[in-house]
Protein backbone atom coordinates (compact mmCIF):
# COMPACT_ATOMS: atom_id res chain seq x y z
CA UNK A 1 0.00 0.00 0.00
CA UNK A 2 1.60 3.70 -0.97
CA UNK A 3 2.07 6.05 1.79
CA UNK A 4 0.55 9.58 2.03
CA UNK A 5 3.90 10.51 0.04
CA UNK A 6 3.56 7.90 -2.53
CA UNK A 7 -0.03 9.27 -3.23
CA UNK A 8 1.20 12.66 -3.44
CA UNK A 9 4.07 11.87 -5.84
CA UNK A 10 1.58 9.39 -7.99
CA UNK A 11 -0.93 12.46 -8.49
CA UNK A 12 2.41 15.13 -9.21
CA UNK A 13 3.61 12.42 -11.74
CA UNK A 14 0.38 12.27 -13.82
CA UNK A 15 -0.29 15.78 -13.53
CA UNK A 16 3.17 16.88 -15.63
CA UNK A 17 2.25 13.70 -17.89
CA UNK A 18 -0.57 16.11 -19.10
CA UNK A 19 1.41 18.95 -19.97
CA UNK A 20 3.58 16.87 -22.48
CA UNK A 21 0.85 14.22 -23.40
CA UNK A 22 -2.16 13.83 -25.38
CA UNK A 23 -3.42 10.64 -23.99
CA UNK A 24 -6.37 8.58 -25.98
CA UNK A 25 -7.90 5.42 -24.30
CA UNK A 26 -9.58 2.74 -25.77
CA UNK A 27 -12.43 0.62 -24.12
CA UNK A 28 -11.05 1.72 -20.66
CA UNK A 29 -14.27 0.78 -19.39
CA UNK A 30 -13.28 -3.17 -19.40
CA UNK A 31 -11.17 -2.62 -16.50
CA UNK A 32 -13.78 -3.11 -13.49
CA UNK A 33 -14.47 -0.12 -11.31
CA UNK A 34 -14.59 -2.05 -8.06
CA UNK A 35 -12.93 -5.23 -7.28
CA UNK A 36 -9.82 -7.48 -8.51
CA UNK A 37 -8.21 -7.27 -12.52
CA UNK A 38 -4.56 -8.09 -13.27
CA UNK A 39 -3.54 -5.30 -15.86
CA UNK A 40 -0.88 -6.71 -18.11
CA UNK A 41 0.28 -3.72 -20.82
CA UNK A 42 3.31 -3.84 -23.28
CA UNK A 43 6.39 -1.73 -21.62
CA UNK A 44 7.66 0.99 -24.10
CA UNK A 45 9.07 3.58 -21.82
CA UNK A 46 9.72 4.34 -17.85
CA UNK A 47 6.69 6.32 -18.09
CA UNK A 48 4.13 3.90 -19.13
CA UNK A 49 3.11 3.42 -15.24
CA UNK A 50 2.34 7.24 -15.15
CA UNK A 51 -0.19 6.79 -18.13
CA UNK A 52 -1.84 3.89 -16.28
CA UNK A 53 -2.54 5.26 -13.06
CA UNK A 54 -4.21 8.53 -15.37
CA UNK A 55 -6.54 6.22 -17.20
CA UNK A 56 -7.50 3.82 -14.53
CA UNK A 57 -7.92 6.47 -11.54
CA UNK A 58 -7.58 3.66 -9.37
CA UNK A 59 -4.61 2.75 -6.86
CA UNK A 60 -2.43 0.13 -8.55
CA UNK A 61 -0.08 -2.26 -7.03
CA UNK A 62 3.24 -2.11 -9.41
CA UNK A 63 6.00 -4.59 -9.67
CA UNK A 64 9.69 -2.60 -9.85
CA UNK A 65 13.15 -4.56 -10.93
CA UNK A 66 14.77 -4.77 -7.94
CA UNK A 67 17.99 -2.85 -9.08
CA UNK A 68 15.71 0.09 -9.36
CA UNK A 69 15.73 0.35 -5.35
CA UNK A 70 19.19 0.86 -5.02
CA UNK A 71 19.10 4.30 -7.32
CA UNK A 72 18.65 7.50 -4.97
CA UNK A 73 15.70 8.72 -4.62
CA UNK A 74 13.89 6.42 -7.43
CA UNK A 75 14.32 3.53 -4.87
CA UNK A 76 12.84 6.01 -1.77
CA UNK A 77 9.88 6.85 -4.56
CA UNK A 78 8.92 3.12 -5.15
CA UNK A 79 8.99 2.40 -1.51
CA UNK A 80 6.74 5.16 -0.86
CA UNK A 81 4.43 4.21 -3.93
CA UNK A 82 3.72 0.83 -2.66
CA UNK A 83 5.94 -0.61 -5.37
CA UNK A 84 6.93 -4.33 -5.03
CA UNK A 85 10.52 -5.24 -5.88
CA UNK A 86 10.97 -8.61 -8.16
CA UNK A 87 14.75 -9.86 -8.80
CA UNK A 88 15.07 -13.93 -7.91
CA UNK A 89 12.72 -16.73 -6.81
CA UNK A 90 12.77 -15.50 -3.03
CA UNK A 91 12.03 -11.54 -4.03
CA UNK A 92 9.34 -13.12 -6.46
CA UNK A 93 7.45 -14.72 -4.06
CA UNK A 94 7.50 -11.99 -1.95
CA UNK A 95 5.49 -9.93 -4.47
CA UNK A 96 3.69 -12.86 -5.51
CA UNK A 97 2.37 -12.81 -2.17
CA UNK A 98 1.39 -9.37 -1.65
CA UNK A 99 -0.34 -9.21 -4.92
CA UNK A 100 -2.56 -12.16 -3.95
CA UNK A 101 -3.49 -10.17 -0.97
CA UNK A 102 -3.98 -7.07 -2.36
CA UNK A 103 -5.79 -9.04 -5.15
CA UNK A 104 -8.12 -10.51 -2.33
CA UNK A 105 -8.36 -6.78 -0.82
CA UNK A 106 -10.03 -6.23 -3.96
CA UNK A 107 -7.31 -3.88 -5.73
CA UNK A 108 -6.25 -3.63 -9.10
CA UNK A 109 -2.38 -4.84 -9.94
CA UNK A 110 -0.50 -3.84 -13.01
CA UNK A 111 2.27 -6.21 -14.28
CA UNK A 112 3.95 -5.93 -17.28
CA UNK A 113 4.70 -9.34 -18.64
CA UNK A 114 7.43 -8.67 -20.96
CA UNK A 115 9.73 -8.48 -17.63
CA UNK A 116 11.00 -5.33 -18.56
CA UNK A 117 10.90 -2.21 -21.11
CA UNK A 118 11.40 -3.65 -24.87
CA UNK A 119 11.06 -2.21 -27.98
CA UNK A 120 8.19 -1.57 -30.50
CA UNK A 121 6.86 -4.66 -32.12
CA UNK A 122 8.68 -7.00 -30.25
CA UNK A 123 7.37 -10.23 -30.29
CA UNK A 124 7.97 -11.59 -26.46
CA UNK A 125 6.91 -14.24 -24.62
CA UNK A 126 4.79 -13.32 -21.35
CA UNK A 127 6.71 -14.18 -18.51
CA UNK A 128 4.35 -16.62 -16.64
CA UNK A 129 3.78 -14.13 -13.22
CA UNK A 130 0.52 -12.80 -14.05
CA UNK A 131 -0.82 -15.54 -15.15
CA UNK A 132 0.34 -17.71 -12.13
CA UNK A 133 -1.50 -14.48 -9.91
CA UNK A 134 -4.25 -14.51 -11.96
CA UNK A 135 -5.20 -18.42 -11.75
CA UNK A 136 -4.36 -18.07 -8.03
CA UNK A 137 -6.79 -15.44 -7.29
CA UNK A 138 -9.53 -16.10 -9.75
CA UNK A 139 -8.92 -12.10 -10.73
CA UNK A 140 -9.52 -10.88 -14.67
CA UNK A 141 -6.50 -10.65 -16.46
CA UNK A 142 -6.69 -7.77 -19.14
CA UNK A 143 -4.20 -7.49 -21.48
CA UNK A 144 -3.16 -3.72 -23.31
CA UNK A 145 -1.45 -2.49 -25.37
CA UNK A 146 0.52 0.80 -25.74
CA UNK A 147 1.75 3.12 -28.50
CA UNK A 148 3.87 6.02 -28.57
CA UNK A 149 4.88 6.27 -24.52
CA UNK A 150 8.45 5.71 -26.57
CA UNK A 151 8.65 8.91 -28.41
CA UNK A 152 7.67 10.79 -25.16
CA UNK A 153 9.99 9.26 -23.05
CA UNK A 154 12.73 7.05 -25.12
CA UNK A 155 15.47 5.28 -23.23
CA UNK A 156 18.21 7.13 -21.85
CA UNK A 157 16.53 10.11 -22.40
CA UNK A 158 15.34 12.04 -18.62
CA UNK A 159 13.53 14.91 -20.21
CA UNK A 160 10.15 14.11 -22.25
CA UNK A 161 8.87 15.23 -25.39
CA UNK A 162 5.20 16.24 -26.79
CA UNK A 163 3.06 13.17 -28.15
CA UNK A 164 0.66 11.29 -28.59
CA UNK A 165 -0.10 8.14 -26.90
CA UNK A 166 -2.80 5.45 -27.42
CA UNK A 167 -3.25 2.92 -25.00
CA UNK A 168 -6.18 -0.16 -25.90
CA UNK A 169 -7.49 -2.42 -23.39
CA UNK A 170 -8.48 -5.85 -24.44
CA UNK A 171 -10.99 -8.38 -23.33
CA UNK A 172 -10.54 -9.71 -19.75
CA UNK A 173 -9.35 -13.22 -19.79
CA UNK A 174 -11.34 -15.65 -17.38
CA UNK A 175 -12.03 -19.08 -16.95
CA UNK A 176 -8.78 -20.86 -17.81
CA UNK A 177 -7.73 -23.80 -15.99
CA UNK A 178 -4.10 -23.60 -16.06
CA UNK A 179 -0.96 -21.27 -16.16
CA UNK A 180 -0.08 -22.23 -19.07
CA UNK A 181 -3.20 -22.06 -21.18
CA UNK A 182 -4.12 -18.26 -19.78
CA UNK A 183 -0.10 -17.44 -20.44
CA UNK A 184 -0.29 -18.54 -23.90
CA UNK A 185 -4.08 -16.58 -24.79
CA UNK A 186 -2.13 -12.95 -23.32
CA UNK A 187 0.65 -13.73 -25.78
CA UNK A 188 -1.67 -13.89 -28.21
CA UNK A 189 -4.58 -11.27 -27.40
CA UNK A 190 -1.30 -8.76 -26.57
CA UNK A 191 -0.39 -9.63 -30.37
CA UNK A 192 -3.29 -8.56 -31.80
CA UNK A 193 -4.00 -5.48 -29.71
CA UNK A 194 -0.09 -4.36 -30.90
CA UNK A 195 -1.27 -5.68 -34.53
CA UNK A 196 1.92 -8.08 -34.80
CA UNK A 197 1.13 -10.69 -37.26
CA UNK A 198 3.54 -13.38 -37.83
CA UNK A 199 5.95 -12.32 -41.03
CA UNK A 200 3.17 -9.46 -40.98
CA UNK A 201 5.37 -6.87 -39.38
CA UNK A 202 3.54 -4.22 -37.05
CA UNK A 203 0.63 -2.25 -37.58
CA UNK A 204 0.89 1.25 -36.06
CA UNK A 205 -1.04 2.02 -33.39
CA UNK A 206 -1.08 5.93 -33.75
Amino acid sequence: MSTRWGRAISRLGTQVARIFVELQAQHADRVPSSGPAIICPNHLSVIDPILLVWVLEREPVFWAARYLFDIPLLGWTLRQGGVLPVQGIRASLKAVRETCRSLDEGRVAVMFPQGGVRPPGEKVLPHRGAAFVAIQTGAPLIPVAIFGSDRVLPVGRYRPRRGRVQIRFGEPLVGFQTVSSLNQALGDRTDELLGIHPGKGVCPGL
